[in-house]
Formats: C-alpha cells, structure tokens, sequence
C-alpha cells in the first residue's frame, strides 16, 4: 500500500476559534490584532475582501471597522492555543503519525487502503464535529505536494488529493515562489532562468541544481516530483529554551516598574519550564529603548550560568533582579524587555550542587502547589509579589474575547 501524507490546516485559525463560540459571527468580518492591540495579524475571508491587509495598523483600519462592521478582537492566545491541542488530539484517531507543523497545520502519514479524497473529506467533517473549527486538507505523495493540495482545498470545498492525473495541471499552475521551501530570493534567481512554475521546476537537472541552489531546493524538487524525501518529524524536537518579552503599551523610566515587568515574565518562563518538566541551567536577560524617534537609545544584554538547574519562580526571579541592577540605566525609556531561560535539561536530569541549603523538594512543592491554584482560579491568582498588583505596563489588550476553555470564570454560559 502506498503511503500518502495528508496536511490538515485550520482555515482563519484565530478568527475561526473566535467564532466557535459566538455563532452570530459566522459570516461577520473579524480581524485579530497582535499584542498591544498594535496591528491585524489574522483576517476572516470576509475581512480580507474588505480590504484589510495582514500586518496592517488597527488606527488606520478603525474607521473601515466601524463602516463595514468589522468585528476586531486582541490576540487570545490561552483560547488559540487549547483549541489548537483540540484539533491536533482529534487528528490523532486518523493516524499514529501526525507532525504538528504549527499552532494550524499538521501533517499525518496516512496508508493507501481507502480512497484518499473520502479520508480527507472525513478528517475534515470529523475535526469540524468536534472542535467547531473549518480545516482545508491536502493529500499526495510528499508533503510538499500536500502543501500544494491543501492549498487548491481551501477553494474546492476544503478537500483535495493530488495524483498522477492533475498532478501536471497542478505544477503548471503554481508559480515557484507559491512552492513550500522555495520563498522569494530563490524564485527570484529561478525567474532570472525562465523557470516561472513549479512545473518549470521539476524539469531542472539536478546536477544544475546543486551547483546554483542549496540542497534543501533540490529536495523541495524531488518532492515534487511525487518523491518523500523530506523527513517526516512526528517527535517534536527537544526545547533548548524559553523567552517571554512584551513590548510596553507606554515607555517604562523606572528601575520599579522595569523590575516587575520582567519578574512577570520570568514567572510565565519558569511555569512553562514546570509544565514541560524540564530545569533551566542559564538565564538570560535583555532591555532596550525604542530603535524610533529621536531619544537616546540604549540596548543591554546580560547571560549568566546557574549554579543549579532550576524551575523555581522565586529562585529565577531573584537572578533577574540581579542582572537588572548590572544593565539598568537611569535617563532611558524601555520600550521592550525580556527573559530567556537556557539551556534546558528534564527534571530528572539535573545535577545536584553538594553545598546547595536550599530545600528543593519542599520549593518544587510549592511551586507545584501555586501552578494548581492557578490553573483552577486563573492566571495570576498566585504570584510574587515583586511581579506587582496594578501592572500598568501591561500588554494593551482592551478587546480581549473570554477564554472559553481554561478559565472557569469564564465559560461558556447557555441561556
């Protein structure tokens, strides 16, 4: 039986999310912002036909919002992400091997012993059943084609199978820079060859090939071709590192409020750290100004080895404070900040130091305790409090939809 790979993406993902629960939006254009409500980062279908453009300024598409009726929400991450973990659990009774290639897409490896449009049209109604959310889905013989046939899906009612019949008429109709792993400089210098579509493409000799482009084009060539020869990661690799850093809605001046800004973050570092079950053995941290206008600019950044590794809020935090008092300079206003924790290693990994007084079995229960506490009454219920109370300089985020499926103060209510 031949093996075929199947690309399942979410369609609008973060407008679709936001619609599961609040039908009367099906059919309304919604646009989501980034983080300080600063600019669209996902558009509706129907958003798009108005004209809205990704990345474009919400100051600049307010008034079009207000004309057209454009719903505009900020970023919803806690939402996006358990919706996301819905989609890919409900993939998983299709197939043991699943990629998950981003927060909406995924790969599966999926056998030959049905028809491929019908799996495709089941894996659809199957994820719409269960999680509320549109996918398009794709399926070939390399996941570059199923790329291609995902793609042809969102226009031909969300399924679609490239085979030996279209395959022709699919590759003349796709020009390189459309091609996953092909991207702009490379279709550039294609396009300076004559070779316009990816059927252009699959005629190349590969001797010419790798004598003008990285080997990656040559096997983005081969898939093609119809041949898998990318390598299909259904273990995600291991994590080498966390970062939590905002940008400021408002420039912060003082050493106070840069301190809580990034005691915070290293709070949401360490309890990702303690959810995935791995220690940091080094932390790193960084400030600077605006790289606009005409204030001076400062840029700072300082890493340091910890004597033992660590998931511990209190324990990181108080390394943060440190550092911040070595790179903290009075006269300048910090527009972004952050922290990134090293080198990761699993829990049961760790090295003990011998002359280490602190309790670590009675912290990693604390920490365990206040993760608990959190999870049930919500971010923040618990927290340091060097991390702050009113938070001023937190991320702008005034249009904020409920999280729907991880808060208990805020589910769903039916009338």
């Amino acid at each position: 039986m031949k093996e075929l790979y199947a690309l399942v993406d979410c369609n609008n993902f973060y407008a679709s999310c936001e619609r599961v629960f609040q039908p009367s939006l099906r059919h309304v254009p919604i646009v989501v912002l980034s983080n300080n409500d600063g600019c669209a980062i996902a558009r509706s279908e129907e958003a798009k036909a108005l004209g809205v453009g990704m990345g474009a300024a919400y100051f600049e598409i307010r008034d079009l919002a207000r004309i057209h009726g454009i719903r505009v929400f900020s970023s919803n991450f806690a939402l996006y992400g358990d919706m996301s973990s819905r989609v890919m659990t409900t993939l998983e009774e299709f197939s043991p091997d699943i990629e998950v290639y981003s927060i909406d897409e995924s790969f599966l490896k999926i056998k030959g012993e049905m028809d491929p449009l019908e799996y495709a049209r089941k894996i659809r109604q199957r994820v719409w059943r269960c999680t509320g959310i549109p996918v398009s889905v794709g399926v070939a013989t390399s996941k570059t084609l199923a790329k291609l046939a995902s793609k042809k899906a969102k226009k031909l009612g969300g399924a679609f199978c490239i085979d030996a019949v279209n395959l022709t008429k699919i590759l003349e109709s796709c020009q390189t820079e459309g091609v996953w792993g092909i991207g702009r400089r490379h279709a550039l210098k294609l396009e300076r060859w004559g070779i316009m579509t990816a059927a252009d493409l699959v005629k190349c000799k590969n001797d010419w090939l790798m004598s003008q482009f990285p080997v990656t084009v040559l096997r983005t060539v081969e898939e093609l071709r119809g041949l898998a020869v990318i390598p299909f990661e259904d273990q995600p690799e291991s994590r080498k590192s966390v970062c939590s850093s905002r940008s400021f809605k408002k420039e912060l001046k003082t050493f106070e409020e840069l301190s809580e800004a990034l005691l915070t973050f290293v709070a949401r570092a360490a309890e990702k750290l303690r959810h995935w079950e791995l220690y940091s053995q080094a932390l790193s941290l960084f400030i600077q100004t605006s790289p606009f206008g005409s204030r001076p600019k400062y840029v700072k950044s300082v890493t340091v080895q910890l004597p033992v590794a660590t998931a511990d809020t209190t324990e990181l935090g108080g390394v943060v404070l440190d550092l911040l008092k070595k790179v903290f300079k009075n006269g300048y206003a910090y527009k972004k900040a952050g922290v990134v924790l090293l080198d990761l290693v699993p829990e049961k990994g760790i090295q003990p130091d011998m002359f280490d007084t602190v309790d670590r079995d009675k912290r990693q229960r604390l920490m365990l305790s206040m993760d608990k506490l959190n999870q049930q009454l919500g971010r923040d219920t618990v927290r340091t409090l060097g991390s702050g109370t009113k938070r001023q300089w937190a991320t702008k985020r005034e249009l904020l939809s409920k999280r729907y499926t991880t808060c208990w103060s805020e589910l769903l209510e039916v009338k």
